[in-house]
This record gives C-alpha cells, structure tokens and sequence, in this order.
C-alpha cells in the first residue's frame, strides 16, 4: 500500500507537472489521433479546452502535405522527430510555427503503441528571424546603393577592416574580401602616401575627444588611378571608454574635387592672364585711370601707382603722328566708346621717361553697379612696327637673291637695305676655306680698315673665326670680349670696336663663313633683335653663296670638261647607229693627224683596218640590241698619214638619251701599249732567268707557308729538289725544329697582315743535316691577283762566324782598355800625393820667404805653384775620366735650381775673367727652372767651359745666356766666347778623350784634350745633349739642351 501511495504521488505530481509547463505536450495513437494533450498546447492551438483536442487526428492540423508526409515517413522510420520545424493551422484559422520533438512508444515486441511529442511555438522567433533577414536584405541593398562605402576597422596602422560593404568595389576596385583582415591588401596602403599622415593625426585627434571626424584625401585603386574621397566616421567605446573600433562611411568626391580644383584652376588663370597678359589692361573712369594689371606698368616704364589718378593725355605727346592734338582725339575717342562704340584705334603713347612708342588701343564700355567704365586694352606694337618694316626689307632681300647675279652686287643692295634697320656703316662678309684654314672677304665696307677680297688671311682667335667654329651667332660688347681673351678663345685683331655682332653663314649644316656687322664709336647700337634679324638675314646669304659657288663651279666644270676633251689622251666621238660620224674631239687631229671637218660626216668604217671591220661591225649590233650597255673592242685605226694604229675603244649606246642621242665612244691609241705587251713577255723571260739563277734561294710562299715556287738555289740550300717542295708547307718539310718553326709561324702571320718582315735570322738544317744560318726576308706581293709571300733566305753560316770572331776580338779589347784605365788611375795617385807634398812646401816657402825675396825670386815660386795646379788639374781630368769608364762614380739626383747654379759658376770666374779683362755676363730668359741631377758634376761641367771659353779667349767677352726652346718644353743654354774659334774639321773629335787640335796656335795653351771630354760625359750622365758651332778667329757657342723629361718645375 505504501508503495501504491508512492506510485500515486509521483502520478500526480507528473499530471502537474504535465498541466503546467509552458511547452505543448500531447500523446497520440499510430495513426496520429490526440489521445492525451496539456492545457499548454491547446493554449498554443488556440483551442477552448484540451478536450477539444481530443480525438483531433494530428495530421489535419499540417498546412503543408508534403511536409506532414515526410514528417510520417520519417516517424516511422526513426521512431522519433527532433527539433521539426513546421506550420499548423489553429482552432481559429491562424497559422503558427512551432518546433515538434517526437517518440514512438513501443512495446516488446517493437509494436508503436503510441507517439509522444513535445511543441514549442516559435512564430514570433520565426517572424523575428524574417524581420531581420529583411532588414538585413534592405540594409545590405541600401549599402550596395550608396554611392560609396560603409565600413568597420581598428585603429591601427593598417587601419585592418572587419567589415566593408560592397560599394567598396565600385570606389576601389578591390573586392571586400581582398581587404577585411588585410587580406591581400590593407586599406593604409591604398591611401595616398602623400595624404596618410594627415589622415592619421585627424582620426587620433578626434579619437582623443570622442568626436565624429570628416576627411577628405586621395586613394590608389586597384587599376592603379587616383581617386578623391570623403569620409565621415566616428568611434565606438566599451562602457570603460576604451575605443573597440572606427565605423563610418567613404563616398567618392573626384568629380566634385576636380570641379573645385578647375574652378580654383579657372580663378588664378584668370587672374594670371588679367596680371600677365601681354597687353596693358586699365580702367578708366571719366578720363582717369583707377586700376591696372603690372602689364600696363611694365609697357608705361612705371609703378602701377604712377598711373593710377593719371589721364591718357598724361602719357601722350602733344600731338599723334598724323598731327592731331592728342587732347583733342583722346576725348573724342572716350565719349564713343561711353556711348557703346567700341573704339580700336593706333597711338603713340609716352613711357614714363619720356620715350614714345607705338600702340594699339581697344577701348570697350563696361556697367559694374550702375556705373559706366571704360575697359582700356593697350597692346605695344613697337616690335609690329619694326617687324613690318623688318619684312619689307627680308622681302627685298628675297628678291634680289633671285635677281641679282653677282655676289658683290647683292651684298652691296643688302647692305644698302638692312641700313634701314641696323647700323650697318662697318659691313663685311667672310668666306671660310677648309683646306687652308683661311678666310677670304668677298665684300668689305669699313671706316679704319681695307680687306682685299682675293688674299687668303688666318684669323686665328678673331671673333669672325670663334663664330664660325661654335655656329653661334654672337653680340660683344667690350666685357664680352674681355672675357674671351680671358678665357682663350679670342684675341684682339685689327681695331676694336665698341660692339661687334656677327652671325654664321651655314649650308646644310656646315659654316661656310661669317657675317659681322660692328660700331667703333657706340657700344648700346645694337641689341639682341638686331642679332635676330642678322641671324635670319644669313640663311639668305647663305643660300646666294651657296647658289653662287655652284653656278661658279658649273662653270669651271665646264671649261674643265671642255679642256678634258680637248686635251684628253681620248678620242671622244659621236655616231649615228648606221656608223655616221656626228662628233669628233679635238685629240683626234694630235693622235690621227685628222682634222674634226674632216671626218664629221663620214663614216667610221672608212678608217677601220679591213681585217677588223666585221669585228667592229658585230660590235655596233651588239650596242644597239640593247640601250644603254656598253661594249669594249679594239681594232686598228687609219693615221691620216696612211699608217694603221691599234686603238682600244669603249661604246656606249645612249641613242634615246635626249640630251645625246647618239652611240659615245672613247678610243686611244694602245699602239705603243702593244709593243710594250710585247716586250713584256721578253721582260717576264728574263726575270725568269734573273729568279733562277740568282745567288741567293728564293721562295714563292702561298699565306699558309706552302712552297708554290722556289728557285735552283732553293733546292741547293736545303739540298731538296725543288719541285719535291712545290704544294708542301715548308715548316713540315723537316728543315726547322720546333723553335725555328715558331720563328718561321711569326714571319708568316706578319706577311700575312700585309706586314714585311726581316732580316730575320734562322737556322735550317739541310738534307744531308748540316746546319745553315740563314738570313731571310719576305715581302707580302700580289702575283695574278692572289695574295703570295716572296722569301729571299741567303746563307749567312760564314758571315755569323766572322762576327763571332769580331766580337770575340772586341771584348778582348774592351778588357785591355780596361786595364789601361786602371793602370791610369794608379799612376794618377801616384802622381798625386807627392804633387801634395811639393804644392804644400811651395806655398808655405811662399808665405815665409816673400819679405824676403826680389820679384823675380817670387816668380820662380809662382811657376811652380801654377805648374803644379796645371799637373793637379791633369791629375784630377784623368782620375775623373777614369771613373766615369771604369763606373765607379756616385751620382747623386736631387732637385737643382739651374739659374741659381748659374750664377753660382759665373761668379766664381769673375776673378780669372776680370784677370784676362774679359766681359762675363749670364742672362736668365727661362724663369725659375728646377731640374733633376747631381748639383756637383753639372757645376763641373758648365765650370769647365765656361773656364775652356775663358782660357780661349784673349779679349772680349764669354756670354750665358739661358732660355726656353721655341715649339718645345725643353730648356737651353748657351755659352758663348769671342775667343780663337775651333777648326772645322777637328769639330768631330771635339769630344774624344785626350784629342787636341794640332795646327794653329792652340799649342799655346795648355790641356791633355780631356776637359770636353768629361763635360760630355758629366751631362750624359743627365739625358742633357751638348752641341757646338764655332768659326775660326771668330769664337764659339756651346748649347746645352736640358730635355723636359728631367725638368721638375718650368715657370
């Protein structure tokens, strides 16, 4: 009982349950009728009561029998239905959805005993969930509508989108997906980068106040164009006012951005034309000025406040050209216009300095506020005025190129005609010749200076020359052309003038000359217009030379090719087609004894041997098969003297050349040239004689090295028969080894280039393999038109044996030379040391005993004293002399300031000079010349001669004289006596060591012959050269040349 209790309990808290929740619950038989239902369902149904669901079958309440069909099948099937979406009809007609949970209850033997289910209405989340489908369907249309984009994004660097609506592709070109998350893109990037600082500073800033921002920037799409857009946005916070992200919306402003910037555009070109037309633009009230743009300053010469307040008659002359007062017209002008007259009119204002100029005035009447103004347009037409008048004179110009035939006549008229624009008082015309690098002057006008027209001058560094060489037209004034004497480019030719303008006179590129026109009295006569117009003047001088020269040369052609025919070793001669004489050269009277009239009219077959008539006749037929080729014969030619002459012709038939009209032939007499063929045969038989048995071998080589001939000694040489060489190549026929083969392989390739080659010395080894030393040489020739080499080998073997021996013989010289060199300086020292002694005891017997010695005890003193000085200057000469041979010297290099030496050495002969009473002058004429030597053995040198020019000379003077060579960087010096001379033929042998002229009076002068010998040598040692040139009883010059290649410093 308790447990039925229990049972009971649970029982009725299930029915309570069952009654009260809010989900509809109902039970029903296999075939679908409601057994059992809650209150909720019927509530959900909106049925009166639960019993009123009773025995309802649950298949009628499906709106959708397709639906209730596969929600049966599939019951049946699975035994349950989960979460089955479905719409019924209620009790009072109404649909809902609802959400059905379904179960088959079976028994044990799986027989449905009954369906339980479970519905939740879900009309109102169904209805929900479409709302929002729609409202997403029309917020998505609205978005691709817009005509830009709405987005979502962090405020990050890349500014990283979580969201982006697709009008993104119309404004960007990229697709949303290619941007949100930067997926392949991020939206920074595509900013502008000149723009995308800004954008970022604006967005923090308006991020840090929590305010909306406005932008306005350019973007890159994905083709790669600009785009303007704007963009408004803001941000969103979370409760702690921490920024989640940037929402907003970019919209496409290019059109509008170009609009505003072409009207921006629009604004400043208007006022940029109204500021910088070319014409003054002013406006009038009454009759004075109260606006102007800075044109109308710039043509007056003023300040814009210089017009403003003024009256035109304040910037007009009294009277205008045609003698009207300028008060008077300028009213008269004003009250047409204020009455609707628009007035256009020419004028001669005033510049604020007081010059006039020409214009152009349009005045127009203008209504700003009910008040009437007149619009004054001025337009300078100065440069109109010169520029007509400009025309006039090209026009005349123009014409007399074409009419005038002599080129010193149309340089005279144009000459004549641009002295209406220009001052042309110094006029003149120079022509360029290339290959002489000179000019000539076919027409000159001028005030200081004549140019004949015929004699060639170089104007090397003129001004004529500079604008020639640049093509430039050129305007100098006096600091132009200081500045290209400056700069090297002219110097100061004929008499200066004030200002000089010249112009080229060019012909298809190439400056054939120059036109200059100059003043030399003003140096502001001439401006760049007048360059202008000589400049354009030129092209028509130009031309007329040009036309000239070329009718100059027709000309000359002409009588050249006059003079051609009549002295041309050719007949010249003209035939009708039958052979009808129609011309004939001068040349034929000097070749054939015929006069012209004498064979004009005949026919060339009366002259034409008979043997060789139907070969010139089978000629002639040939010429006219055909026009226009040509044919070669030869064949014999009667002499008026009745002698046959052979002569080679040449036809051409130009019978339908309408400037000719006939057949052309050139003959000359080859009469000699026959004999001379033949005796060309006898020739080429004797230089075969003269090839075979020359002394030397002879070899015809192909340019691989292939023997096409050789000679008999050719074959006695290499003890080969000649003809078993022919078409071999001789390097592999065994004569040479491998080094002489490369030496043969060199030969070959320079005769090769074209390039002859020897003497060149080989050894070959014969047949019977003797080695020969043979000396060849080959020459590059050209036999029959094919490209051969010519060798000539002679047998040296001998003559090498001979030199051996020489050489051998030479050095065995060389060695004894050497040894006398040495035994030499022995003896010197020997010399020497007791020559010490003996000079040491002189002098000092000298200075004890000369109180106490007469004059003439004293002298024997002094003898032995210069005697020993001349024996210690021999000594010294030999020791010196020795070295230098033996090479045992130190010659120390060093920087030598040569004038400073100079004096140095002359100074110290001034004692010995003023002794002899000699003039000694040194005369510096290089500058500061620095060279590279030893300082010791140059000064020994130039000592020694200027010492040999003082012991020589008895009166007189001896002269230095330093100075730079002409066209050179080399320095000389010359030193100079007016001393005894040398004889012309011990010149050669000036140098020589030990050498002394023999005849004369030179034996009274003392020397062993080695002082020029060591002076030689000394400047040998310094790549200096040593001449001399000299006249007996007259003096002598030595020059020292100091080459550039030891000269530190030249200035």
């Amino acid at each position: 009982m308790k447990e039925l209790r229990s049972s009971e309990t649970s029982l009725e808290r299930y029915r309570d349950l069952f009654n009260r929740v809010p989900i509809g619950l109902y039970r029903s038989t296999p075939s679908g009728q409601i057994i059992e239902a809650n209150p909720a369902l019927a509530r959900m149904l909106k049925y009166p009561d639960v019993d009123s669901l009773l025995n309802i079958n649950a298949k009628d309440l499906f709106i959708d029998v397709q639906v209730r069909d596969q929600w049966q099948d599939q019951l049946k099937r699975n035994g349950y239905m989960a979460s089955f979406e479905v719409q019924l009809r209620c009790f009072d007609g109404s649909i809902i959805w609802v959400e059905e949970h379904t179960t088959a209850i079976k028994d044990d033997q799986n027989k449905v005993l009954f369906y339980e289910g479970s519905l939740q209405d879900i009309t109102r989340r169904k209805r929900v969930t479409r709302d929002l489908e729609e409202h997403q369907r029309i917020l998505s249309t609205l978005m691709s509508n817009l005509p830009g984009m709405a987005y979502k994004c962090k405020n990050d660097e890349h500014r990283t989108l979580e969201f982006i609506s697709d009008g993104c592709v119309l404004l960007t070109g990229y697709n949303p997906r290619d941007l949100v998350h930067n997926a392949i893109v991020s939206f920074a990037h595509i900013i502008h980068p000149e723009d995308l600082q800004v954008v970022r500073e604006k967005i923090q800033l308006a991020v840090d106040v929590k305010s909306s921002f406005t932008l306005t920037y350019r973007i890159s799409t994905a083709s790669n164009h600009e785009r303007w857009v704007w963009e408004q946005g803001w941000g969103t916070y979370s409760p702690e006012g921490t920024l989640l992200y940037l929402e907003g919306f970019i919209t496409d402003i290019t059109d509008q951005k170009l609009a505003q910037l072409s009207l921006q555009e629009s604004e400043t070109k208007f006022k940029t034309l109204y500021e910088s037309t070319r014409d003054a633009i002013l406006l009038l009230e009454g009759e004075t000025f109260i606006d102007c743009n800075s044109r109308a300053a710039d043509i007056f010469g003023c300040l814009k406040d210089d017009l403003i307040g003024k009256s035109p008659i304040d910037f007009s002359p009294e009277r205008q050209p045609d003698g009207s007062l300028s008060s008077e017209k300028a009213s008269e002008k004003i009250a047409a216009a204020l009455a609707g007259k628009p007035q256009v009119f020419e004028w001669q204002h005033l510049r604020k300095d007081r010059t006039p100029f020409d214009s152009e005035v349009r005045l127009n009447h203008i209504d700003i506020g009910g008040t009437l103004y007149l619009q004054v347009i001025i337009r300078d037409i100065s440069e109109y005025k010169r520029a007509e008048r400009t025309r006039m004179v090209l026009l005349q110009i123009s014409e007399s190129v074409n009419e005038v035939e002599s080129l010193e006549t149309l340089l005279e008229r144009v000459r004549g005609l641009l002295g209406k624009l220009i001052d042309t008082t110094n006029f003149y015309v120079a022509l360029y010749d290339e290959a002489s690098d000179t000019y000539t002057f076919p027409y000159c006008v001028d005030e200081y200076e004549e140019n004949d027209s015929y004699t060639p001058q170089q104007l090397k560094k003129s001004l004529t020359d500079y604008v020639r060489r640049t093509g430039q037209s050129l305007l100098v004034d006096d600091e132009t052309f200081q500045e290209l004497c400056a700069s090297g480019e002219a110097v100061l030719v004929g008499v200066d003038s004030k200002s000089w303008l010249g112009v080229p006179l060019t012909i298809h590129g190439k400056h054939i000359g120059v036109m200059a026109i100059q003043s030399y009295n003003d140096e502001y006569v001439y401006d760049c217009r007048d360059l202008e117009l000589m400049t354009f003047v030129s092209d028509h001088i130009a031309t007329a030379i040009e036309r000239k020269q070329a009718e100059e040369a027709l000309r000359r052609r002409e009588e050249l090719f006059r003079a051609m025919i009549v002295n041309s070793y050719d007949v010249i001669s003209l035939c009708s087609s039958d052979g009808s004489i129609l011309y004939k050269s001068p040349s034929v009277t000097r070749y054939f004894g015929w006069a012209v009239e004498e064979l004009v009219g005949q026919n060339i077959f009366n002259f034409i041997h008979s043997d060789d008539k139907q070969i010139v006749r089978n000629h002639l037929n040939e010429l006219l098969a055909q026009e226009g080729i040509s044919h070669g014969s030869q064949f014999r030619y009667r002499h008026k003297n009745g002698d046959y002459r052979w002569v080679e012709a040449k036809s051409t038939n130009l019978l339908l050349d309408p400037s000719v009209r006939a057949i052309v032939t050139n003959y000359r007499d080859i009469t000699e040239q026959k004999k001379a063929d033949e005796e060309l045969k006898s020739s080429e038989e004797r230089l075969r004689i003269l090839f075979e048995y020359a002394p030397d071998a002879i070899f015809v080589f192909d340019l691989d090295g292939k023997v096409i001939d050789a000679n008999r000694f050719a074959g006695q040489l290499t003890g080969v028969d000649r003809n078993e060489m022919k078409d071999k190549n001789f390097i592999r026929l065994g004569f040479l080894d491998a080094e002489q083969g490369k030496i043969a392989r060199k030969v070959f390739l320079a005769n090769k280039r074209g390039e002859p080659a020897g003497p060149d010395e080989i050894i070959l080894r014969n047949a019977s393999g003797r080695e020969i030393i043979v000396e060849i040489r080959t020459f590059p020739v050209t036999i029959m038109e094919q490209r051969m080499i010519l060798c000539i080998a002679r047998d040296i073997t001998e003559r090498k044996q001979f030199e051996y021996e020489l050489i051998a013989a030479k050095e065995k010289a060389e060695r004894a030379d050497r040894l006398k060199d040495a035994f030499i300086a022995n003896i010197s020292h020997e010399i020497r040391s007791p020559l010490n002694i003996i000079m040491g005891y002189t002098n000092i017997m000298t200075d004890i005993l000369q109180e106490h010695m007469d004059p003439e005890e004293l002298a024997f003193l002094d003898s032995i004293d210069s005697a020993g000085q001349r024996l210690m200057r021999t000594v010294d000469f030999v020791l010196d002399i020795s070295r230098l041979q033996a090479g045992d010297i130190e010659f120390n290099i060093g920087d030598i300031l040569l004038p400073s030496l100079l004096k140095r050495v002359t100074n110290g002969m001034v004692p010995q000079a003023e002794k002899k009473d000699i003039e000694l002058s040194f005369v510096n004429d290089a500058g500061n010349v620095i060279i590279q030597g030893d300082e010791y053995y140059l000064a020994q040198a130039i000592g020694n001669l200027v010492d040999n020019a003082l012991k020589y000379t008895r009166k007189g003077s001896v002269a230095l004289h330093l100075y730079r060579q002409e066209n050179s960087d080399d320095v000389i010096l010359d030193i100079k006596d007016s001393g005894i001379g040398i004889a012309e033929d011990y010149l050669p042998k000036l140098f020589e060591p030990y050498s002394q002229e023999e005849n004369g009076y030179t034996r009274a002068y003392e020397g062993i012959g080695l002082g020029l010998a060591l002076v030689k040598k000394y400047l040998d040692l310094h790549d200096a050269s040593i001449s001399v040139s000299s006249t007996k009883g007259q003096g002598t010059t030595f020059s020292i040349t100091f080459p550039a290649s030891i000269i530190v410093t030249n200035q």
